[in-house]
């Protein structure tokens, strides 16, 4: 710990962050010891025309700790009309950090690093898990920042979402986010806005399971002792909802991109599939979003098949861990340099939890199979 430093004469001694941070830039063989911002070059003089040449956005989500927000390092500005009620970090420091120390202040690991003091009583900066566990939340507004400012480019901003998330646990039924095939011909469903397919105890046994209601069902295993639970409460609820944070933002991501689905293909009478009601030609986005959700709690989460991709429609692809019967092959590093072994066994977890799946409908999605074709 370092706590004891803070009462001993300043002898050199390092602190466990600097040093965790020393650590990722050998790993990464001195590219993180560079300033962040050096990883975003902007051309200058007359051959730049006024445009820099093309990066792609990264952002890095913290929490800051006095305020519960989120604090965000990035290389373009934090505005507050596109990240609602965030910190910009570097706009708060009044300067560069280096790119180590940018990476670290989105992964500060409770009690494994410490909170980063941003100096001047500006607070401190503690993990982005904190706040949400997914960063979906930053991408849902990033998205929504890139279609209005491209409004009137064509043919305009599709939506390609890849969601990377590593928690082994995640269960098909709640937290596995996934765009469906609507049954009724109408825009994709959402799976964790689906049924689950099993009556609950409130709904009687003479149901049938696509007749239960659709509530959110709990696990009676995960409920903590009544006794054990005085002093387990304040920690498990602050650990619990961090993740259920970031679960409901990708959730928010899976219905942005099924409200944008297009109409269902009509018959050559103009009208729609029997089953799906004729509707305006144009829906307001919160009109969409509620047809979306109301379509999918009449389907099974165990029944419907994954939404087909094609090159113009938007897509998101959700690359997870999750319990299928088999452990995960990788264990979550707690760290952003992966050791060899871990990298070898992503291949296994391609195999798992229908992500193969995924990853060839993200590459129809994106036009990459098409190229490939093309290539051969």
């Amino acid at each position: 710990m370092d706590a004891p430093s803070s009462f001993l004469p300043d002898l050199g001694q390092g602190d466990r962050g600097t040093t965790l941070e020393r650590s990722f830039e050998n790993a990464s063989g001195g590219l993180l010891t560079r300033p962040f911002l050096s990883l975003f070059p902007y051309k200058t003089g007359p051959a730049a025309k006024g445009r820099a040449p093309w990066r792609p956005i990264l952002l890095l989500n913290a929490t800051h700790e006095e305020t519960g927000k989120r604090i965000i390092t990035g290389h373009v500005l934090i505005e507050r009309n596109v990240f609602i009620d965030s910190l910009d970090a570097l706009h708060l420091l009044g300067k560069d950090v280096r790119a180590s120390t940018a990476a670290h202040n989105s992964a500060r690991f409770t009690y494994i690093s410490p909170a980063g003091d941003l100096g001047d009583k500006r607070g401190s900066v503690i993990d982005g898990g904190y706040f949400e566990n997914y960063g979906a939340l930053s991408a849902l507004e990033l998205a929504r920042a890139a279609r209005w400012e491209l409004r009137n480019e064509k043919p305009g901003v599709k939506l390609a979402i890849l969601m990377i998330s590593s928690d082994p646990g995640l269960e098909q039924a709640h937290e596995l986010v996934r765009i469906k095939e609507a049954k009724d011909g109408g825009r994709c469903l959402v799976s964790v806005a689906e049924r689950e397919g099993e009556p609950s105890d409130a709904a009687g046994n003479s149901q049938t399971p696509n007749e239960s209601p659709n509530y959110l069902s709990l696990d009676k295993n995960e409920v903590e002792n009544a006794w054990i639970n005085e002093f387990l409460a304040p920690f498990q609820g602050i650990k619990n909802v961090r993740e259920a944070h970031g679960n409901r933002a990708a959730a928010e991501l899976a219905v942005q991109i099924c409200a944008e689905y297009p109409e269902p293909p009509r018959s050559a009478s103009g009208s729609a599939p029997a089953s799906q009601p004729p509707r305006a030609a144009s829906q307001s986005p919160q009109t969409q979003t509620a047809a979306t959700l109301d379509r999918a709690k009449n389907e099974n989460v165990d029944q419907s098949p994954p939404a087909a991709a094609s090159h113009e429609n938007p897509y998101l692809a959700h690359l997870a861990m999750c319990m299928d019967g088999k452990p995960a092959p990788v264990q979550p590093p707690l760290g952003w340099v992966l050791s060899k072994a871990t990298q070898d066994a992503f291949v296994d977890l391609l195999n798992q939890c229908g992500n193969d799946h995924e990853l060839t409908q993200l590459e129809i999605a994106l036009g990459m199979q098409a190229q490939q074709q093309v290539a051969r």
